[in-house]
């Protein structure tokens, strides 16, 4: 992955201004309190302009060293506003140091301060800058990993030592370091490193769900056996047989909720991070990483412009382009789950009550007994399955995904307002964490048709038709 070494080269620059000299200084606890009080007076005098504030650089991270300067990210939504930004900068005693108009247009502000106080370099960027995104991802990096952290305090003040003199030299010398700490950091905290773990997740939850069934199908076969026998011993295994198979379904369940509820986790991370294009903190993304227990080092990462057919900015619009897509596709496979479902129940209370009448027609006495405990089993089965349930709770999500499919449309209509798009997200990732999981393999039966109707309704809304016949892959994001 290629990583924009442009930040890199911004501070190649700043010798021209503060001197060659390389000067570390221990970490100072007051640091996060000197960034809070400039960030109070930044926001004070730009009150009037809509920006973020970020602090970056080593002083942001805790127990680094770092030069005697609080560097201060300033995010412009609207870079129109830039020039009026600069002024007001100017106002509060900073010195433009430099002005860039490139591909990441920015602007440099460095204002010293007396009495042995940091100074405080400023870094003006337009929103989705990589210049400013590579600042943020580059001091998450650090927050996250203490032993990464680490390795790069002893590379600073090795070269802090090695060139002394030479502010470029130190600087040119981390280059290296800084890319490869990026690249790896896109890579795993970003869109489509969640996507392959969500994918992973859902897959191992999938796995253990149908190893749920083949655990109670056992013990339903086991119970018909002992219908057979009446040898004490036999009976005695079979029975030890069947704790096991308890003791492993319970192991299963546990397993499967915990895969599902990371599943879950990272799906909404995706529409989050994806749709509004906000950065999640480095104690949310430690926490969110942390429950991820199936290892995809070694897997293909997931592509998000293969699971959304939206192509609008980060923003209100895309995420509820996404929303709408995610609605339409779940509440289908919901209805084929139901359907399904309920064909299954369909068939089995048919064989069912065939078995009951015709053993009452053709047999007799213990045949008939036996008959019928085998048939109380499977009942036992059936009811520990809960196929009743599982069919009304299908047709419960498709219910309650119809009603939020319509309020995604008003959404639409009303031009996205923000609030409401929040709160439809809230509500879709609710109805879709309570309801099943979709069936292994109603996907794959239901895959054409789905895909085609769905083009039709995606030509009504945002999406284009062309657009509409790039749809596919979409369990993934849907479970």
């Amino acid at each position: 992955m290629k990583v924009s070494t442009s930040m890199v080269d911004h501070v190649l620059s700043v010798s021209q201004i503060i001197g060659s000299r390389v000067l570390l200084i221990n970490y100072n606890s007051g640091w996060p309190q000197a960034f809070a009080e400039e960030k109070n007076r930044l926001c004070r005098l730009l009150e009037k302009l809509s920006l973020f504030i970020d602090h970056v650089g080593s002083t942001a991270v805790p127990n680094m060293r770092a030069k005697p300067y609080i560097d201060i990210l300033v995010t412009l939504p609207d870079w129109k506003n830039a020039e009026i930004a600069c002024i007001e900068l100017e106002e509060l005693g900073y010195l433009l140091v430099e002005h860039i108009e490139d591909v990441n247009p920015r602007y440099f502000f460095l204002r010293e301060n007396n009495d042995g106080d940091p100074g405080f370099m400023i870094h003006l960027t337009p929103q989705a800058s990589s210049f400013g995104c590579d600042m943020i991802d580059f001091r998450d990096a650090l927050l996250l990993d203490g032993k990464l952290a680490k390795k790069y305090g002893l590379l600073k003040a090795s070269l802090a030592q090695k060139h002394s003199n030479d502010l470029e030299a130190y600087t040119q010398g981390k280059a290296k370091f800084v890319v490869t700490v990026l690249a790896r950091w896109k890579g795993a905290y970003g869109v489509n490193r969640l996507l392959t773990h969500q994918g992973a997740e859902f897959k191992r939850a999938e796995l253990l769900q149908i190893a749920i069934i083949m655990v109670q199908l056992a013990l339903a076969m086991i119970g018909a056996r002992s219908v057979f026998s009446n040898d004490g011993p036999t009976l005695a295994r079979l029975a030890a047989l069947g704790g096991l198979l308890v003791v492993a379904w319970l192991i299963f369940g546990q397993l499967e909720r915990k895969h599902r509820a990371a599943g879950d986790q990272a799906r909404r991370a995706v529409l989050v991070r994806s749709g509004l294009g906000d950065l999640f903190s480095p104690q949310q993304l430690r926490t969110m990483m942390d429950r991820f227990s199936i290892s995809v080092t070694n897997k293909m990462d997931g592509a998000i412009e293969k699971q959304f057919l939206t192509r609008r900015g980060p923003g209100e619009r895309r995420l509820t382009e996404m929303l709408i897509e995610s609605v339409y596709w779940t509440r289908e496979l919901q209805k084929g789950g139901a359907w399904l479902v309920g064909a299954f129940f369909f068939t089995g209370t048919i064989i069912f009550t065939g078995i009951i009448w015709f053993s009452t027609v053709t047999m007799t006495g213990n045949e008939i007994i036996i008959i019928f405990r085998i048939c109380l089993v499977f009942l036992v089965f059936l009811l520990s399955f809960d196929i009743v349930g599982a069919f009304l709770v299908h047709i419960s999500a498709v219910r309650t995904l119809g009603i939020i499919q319509r309020r995604l449309e008003a959404a639409e209509q009303a031009k996205f307002p923000k609030p409401d798009v929040l709160l439809l997200m809230t509500d879709y990732n609710a109805a879709v964490e309570a309801s099943p999981l979709v069936i292994p393999g109603i996907y794959w039966l239901s895959a054409k048709r789905i895909k085609r109707s769905w083009r039709n309704y995606a030509a009504a809304h945002s999406f284009s038709d062309d657009e509409a016949k790039q749809s596919e892959g979409r369990a993934l994001i849907l479970r």
